[in-house]
């Protein structure tokens, strides 16, 4: 076996990449501006944090990671909803099989469910045109659940992109 020590490689045209496999080519993120959106009842909505990234290679997988502060109030004794996310207009991963993914049940008089969802999505979209990613939420209209919030900014809403080579 033979090793190969090297101090920098460089790519050979100008704008191509360097191609080796698994290993991250460009890295695209969005922490943003302080913002919140609320969404409306049984209706996915596009939460406040996304990335666009333009693959170099459409053979590349995308590695995206999240992470989204929310928040689901609600006056009844169920308060319960989901989040997804969303490659375009795709969903390529999804919380929610019966809205239920996150909930509060109890008495009457006020529920309130504040956390950060997280995750990581590997994915395989085979193009090379900017794609976009970005997390949505939803929020199930049971009797008195009233809302659910994303934040965006310093309560810490992240996300990255990477494209890595195949």
């Amino acid at each position: 076996m033979s090793n190969l020590y090297v101090d920098s490689i460089v790519e050979k045209t100008s704008g191509n990449g360097v191609h080796i496999p698994g290993h991250v080519i460009q890295v695209v993120h969005d922490t943003g501006a302080n913002s919140d959106v609320t969404g409306s009842g049984n209706t996915w909505f596009n939460g406040p944090i996304a990335v666009n990234i333009t693959p170099k290679f459409a053979t590349s997988k995308i590695l995206f990671t999240w992470s989204q502060p929310f928040r689901l109030e609600g006056t009844g004794s169920i308060t319960r909803g989901g989040i997804r996310v969303v490659r375009d207009s795709t969903s390529i991963w999804n919380t929610i099989g019966l809205v239920e993914m996150f909930q509060v049940r109890g008495t009457s008089g006020g529920q309130e469910l504040s956390q950060v969802g997280c995750g990581n999505v590997l994915d395989d979209p085979n193009t090379t045109n900017q794609i976009t990613y970005y997390v949505q939420g939803l929020w199930y209209p049971d009797t008195g659940t009233t809302n659910m919030r994303m934040w965006r900014g310093s309560r810490g809403a992240t996300a990255t992109a990477l494209e890595i080579a195949q």
